[in-house]
């Protein structure tokens, strides 16, 4: 039999960063370096870039990076396998990128899901385990880190792309994982559009569909031959103290068991991370009543009508806010939006049917991408040569 162990979003910084430096990893992962070292593959994803110095490059959302000798820990720890295919691999620019690659290199630890363009962001890594062929394939949604042609970054999630590659390796397989950055932070179901993706992997080929991202523990289903992760929660994530709520701290580890008669089990490990204390510990009713939650919400995603129903309430409440993004509304309006409903008042009807149907053609969107894409480059132009 082969153990597979999979974990969620790995950054390693704040009080666990410091201990990790000096190779303390018993401290930040307590009984989980034994779960590590014995099964046969474990697989994580980085969340941050691992950096000689800070570089940080503009954008909206928060900078993230850990220093170089995190490697090394993660590497004692029993980590064989990291996925960068995310959106915080880019946080330090090509220069964070390139010391990431370099420390994990040092380290032996193996990566997925980026690189320095995008031919060489999207390849699938083959690694033989007991004489079996597993296949890891890692890809994000759009954010500010994804790979072009010429450029460094993440794998982007493109389905068609997906299915191309997948075709040319999947019979040389045993087992074919998906690591999946993606999905709605803090929300533990998956969306309708988010499940419909992932089942159709499923149906191209992939065994395991894991979804990572969300930040917070979600669900998983059984589909066809194969296993679907909603949302693992942080596996090491120790930042934003006092701020989040509960569910910031909580997660679980995907256990594959793959028998010689090539069936497939499936179990998860939960576990509390950087809560009151450093790192990751496992507490007995802490975590029996998270393991009840996450087989509760595995239970209600077997109805699609609940899926969506939960996804319509989940956008209500947010309504506001994406309509002020769209609008490009700064911080002070957006607030003023979500608390007044500005956007209720200041655009007709014909006004939301233009946007929506400039959103949803996928000719009138590939038009728009283009022009804000052209757009931003422009600017980044303009700011060169000041």
């Amino acid at each position: 039999m082969t153990q597979i162990i999979i974990g969620g979003d790995v950054c390693p910084i704040g009080r666990c960063e410091s201990l990790l430096n000096r190779g303390e990893v018993e401290a930040v992962f307590n009984g989980f370096v034994k779960t590590f070292n014995d099964a046969d593959l474990t697989i994580v994803n980085l969340e941050c870039p691992l950096i000689n110095r800070p570089a940080p490059i503009k954008k909206k959302r928060q900078i993230f990076g850990a220093t170089g000798h995190c490697a090394e820990a993660l590497r004692k720890t029993g980590i064989d396998v990291v996925g960068l295919a995310n959106n915080h691999i880019m946080d330090h620019g090509l220069e964070g990128f390139r010391s990431t690659i370099n420390a994990l290199k040092n380290a032996e630890i193996d990566y997925v899901g980026a690189g320095e363009n995008l031919s060489a962001a999207k390849q699938i890594m083959t690694r033989e385990v007991n004489q079996l062929q597993i296949g890891i394939i890692a890809i994000a949604e759009h954010e500010f880190s994804i790979a072009s042609k010429k450029t460094a970054g993440a794998n982007p999630l493109d389905i068609i792309e997906f299915v191309r590659n997948i075709r040319l390796c999947k019979n040389a397989m045993d087992l074919l994982i998906v690591l999946y950055h993606g999905g709605k932070e803090l929300y533990p179901y998956p969306s309708p559009g988010q499940m419909n993706i992932c089942r159709f992997m499923i149906e191209q080929g992939a065994n395991v569909v894991i979804c990572q991202h969300s930040h917070c523990p979600g669900c998983y289903e059984h589909y066809l031959e194969g296993f679907i992760v909603y949302g693992q929660g942080n596996l090491l994530f120790d930042t934003y103290p006092d701020k989040m709520p509960n569910c910031w701290y909580e997660g679980f580890l995907v256990n594959l068991s793959l028998e010689q008669n090539g069936r497939l089990k499936f179990s998860v490990i939960p576990y509390i991370q950087s809560r009151s204390e450093t790192g990751i510990n496992k507490y007995g009713n802490q975590c029996s009543e998270l393991l009840h939650e996450i087989e509760k919400r595995s239970n209600q995603i077997k109805d699609n009508e609940f899926v969506k129903r939960s996804w319509l309430e989940f956008c209500n409440n947010r309504r506001y806010e994406y309509l002020g993004y769209i609008r490009g509304y700064n911080k002070l309006l957006n607030y003023v939006n979500k608390k007044l409903h500005l956007t209720d008042y200041l655009y007709s009807k014909h006004a939301h049917n233009l946007m929506l149907n400039t959103i949803r053609c996928e000719t009138h969107r590939e038009i728009l991408e283009t022009v804000l894409n052209r757009t931003t480059h422009q600017e980044k132009g303009k700011l060169r040569n000041v």
